[in-house]
């Protein structure tokens, strides 16, 4: 799990790598309206204050035993 790069909006690929998961594990978490993203240009893009928040609550909910 690398670090995420300091800017506002994320990629998909930039989220996956992150998370040490497929691009398409997050498209699916996208696409199932579990992950918030737009697009821009017609590419999808993860604001990074949001991801971190999502990613921050499932860690915490997982420390709990939820999911």
């Amino acid at each position: 799990m690398d670090s995420l790069p300091p800017k506002s909006n994320l990629r998909v690929a930039e989220v996956a790598n992150f998370l040490g998961c497929s691009q398409s594990i997050v498209y699916k978490l996208i696409n199932g309206g579990d992950l918030p993203a737009f697009r821009k240009n017609n590419l999808i893009r993860i604001p990074r204050e949001t991801f971190l928040n999502w990613y921050n609550s499932h860690i915490e909910n997982e420390a709990n035993g939820q999911r």
